[in-house]
């Protein structure tokens, strides 16, 4: 799983409004959790790693976008 194949892959309803990936500004520590456990629960065994490589660079580009 790519980094952008996690983005575009989950989609997640948050107080009824869809938050897809990190495209809405604000995206805050408890969006990330959610996108984080959703990939996680949702990824395969084999495919966990991948997955975490690909949080990992969400969690770098949020980062930059706050300083």
């Amino acid at each position: 799983m790519s980094f952008d194949d996690l983005l575009a892959a989950v989609p997640i309803a948050v107080g009824g409004i869809t938050v897809v990936g990190f495209a809405v500004v604000g995206f805050t520590v408890a969006g990330f959790t959610i996108v984080a456990v959703t990939a996680l629960r949702r990824a395969k065994a084999a495919s966990v790693p991948d997955v975490l490589r690909a949080l990992a660079s969400l969690a770098r580009v949020m980062l930059r976008r706050r300083r």
